[in-house]
């Protein structure tokens, strides 16, 4: 409240963000807490008087055109005569408890015009000439020039076109506007909002030149136009045991320490040689943010497709909340969904690494935890033409640091032709296992000049076919 001796660093409206609109983490039930506390900012007691407490006695607020009332914290609105059985009681009021206000009474609006003209903790500065010159409210001051504009999706797939809005000002009613656009059609324009289509594949740069009478500014972003067909089928493996990022996955980072996704030489799942991981433990920093996507996977003659991975992690502390979620798109990155059924990092601390504020990292195949999904994946993606993954890891913004996180063994399958593996894998062997050289590969007791054999390596590109021989 104002004139009760505020000193200025204290002389301001704290409120947090589940208190504000009805939205996000606010709920409609609080969403007008932030008015409430701006009418005491100019002044305004409760409107049954200057306590906490509604509902214990009669009270007044010293406003004429509100009535005397005890205050309410929920809502009646046909059931408010407590205070006189003639008179209904402002149960709406911004400055009651009840969740359903929505006004100020006139009399409310002129005692808080009065807060400002008497200058009580310098209110009156916010209706000087001064401060009225300064932000522009009269006077001829132009504001400044500022390039700022938005589109619904960042990525495309090719031939498709996008809309790019301008929400930038000019302070002048002659500003202009300049769009340039390499690579899109059109490629330069000078409206408020602008189509753009794509014919190829590739990364785009849009960029927005805004001009008044205070100068020049731009702003440029970056448009992902992708090409989601020809996809790769199934089966399809990484494994990062070279120590070398596919060429094929995409890093993205969004953490301003640095902290990416990178390979690991030497410690891997099932004994492999690496593996991929955050080394969120080299930074004290919270809520480190990065995620990686694979290349598109067509599943369009994959009638039971599956994936699986391995995954390692410890929590820095018992209070982690960290987050990790498989993504998803089938419309080149437009829309991604979240994949159901992903564990929660609190389960995957507890079934790997569990909880150590030292830098964590896998040292046995304990350690390691291999995640199948099968039913759910055959559901979504049966016979889909083009769909992209994401493997996104959060890092708790409210906790002290985060530990590492570690995946490996990404398998992407077709599980119609596994079944016909399956009848083999109990009469196949393949020896000298390991081997740098030659081996052989040899089936009991089937006619394998029925089947072709194929090699692939762990990324399931394909070597060379191998013709079997009946000994």
């Amino acid at each position: 409240m104002p004139g009760i001796g505020i000193p200025d660093y204290a002389d301001a409206i704290v409120c947090e963000s589940w208190l504000v609109g009805s939205i996000g983490t606010a709920t409609s039930q609080n969403s007008r807490v932030l008015t409430h506390e701006v009418g005491h900012w100019f002044g305004l007691p409760h409107i049954w008087g200057v306590s906490n407490a509604p509902g214990v006695e009669c009270g007044d607020d010293f406003v004429d055109d509100t009535p005397i009332t005890k205050g309410f914290v929920s809502c009646s609105v046909n059931n408010t005569k407590v205070c006189s059985p003639e008179i209904q009681e402002n149960v709406q009021n911004y400055m009651d408890y009840a969740p359903c206000k929505l006004m100020f009474t006139n009399g409310q609006a002129d005692y808080m015009r009065e807060t400002i003209s008497l200058g009580l903790n310098k209110r009156d500065h916010l209706v000087s000439d001064e401060n009225l010159r300064a932000t522009g409210i009269i006077g001829d001051k132009p504001c400044s020039v500022k390039a700022d504009f938005y589109s619904l999706y960042s990525s495309i797939c090719k031939g498709e076109s996008i809309q790019f809005y301008s929400q930038s000002q000019t302070g002048d009613t002659n500003g202009t506007l300049r769009w340039v656009i390499d690579g899109g059609s059109p490629a330069i324009s000078y409206d408020t909002i602008v189509d753009v289509a794509f014919a190829e594949a590739g990364e785009y740069v849009v960029k927005l030149i805004v001009s008044g009478l205070n100068g020049t500014d731009s702003l440029t972003k970056v448009i992902h136009v992708y090409d989601g067909n020809n996809g790769r089928k199934a089966p399809q493996s990484y494994s990062f045991d070279d120590d070398v990022v596919p060429a094929e996955i995409q890093r993205f980072n969004q953490d301003p320490n640095g902290v990416q996704w990178q390979t690991l030489a030497g410690t891997g799942a099932e004994q492999t040689g690496g593996c991929f991981f955050l080394q969120n433990a080299s930074t004290n920093s919270t809520g480190t943010k990065a995620y990686f996507e694979t290349p598109f996977f067509d599943f369009s003659d994959n009638n039971k497709p599956s994936m699986s991975f391995y995954y390692s992690y410890a929590k820095n502390s018992d209070t982690q909340a960290d987050t990790f979620r498989l993504e998803y798109t089938m419309d080149c990155g437009k829309t991604w969904r979240i994949f159901p059924g992903i564990p929660s990092t609190n389960n995957m601390a507890i079934k790997t690494g569990g909880v150590t504020s030292s830098p964590y990292f896998p040292s046995s195949s304990e350690q390691w935890k291999k995640h199948n999904l099968a039913a759910s994946f055959q559901v979504l993606f049966k016979n889909k033409p083009s769909v992209k993954f994401r493997f996104l890891f959060a890092g708790d913004s409210n906790a002290s640091g985060v530990n590492n996180f570690f995946i490996d063994e990404i398998n992407i399958n077709n599980d119609a032709i596994s079944g016909l593996q399956d009848q083999f894998e109990q009469n196949i062997n393949i020896y000298p296992n390991p081997s740098k050289a030659n081996f052989i590969i040899e089936l009991q007791g089937t006619d394998v000049n029925n089947y072709g054999i194929e090699l692939r390596n762990f990324a399931g590109q394909f070597i060379y076919d191998v013709t079997p021989e009946t000994v």
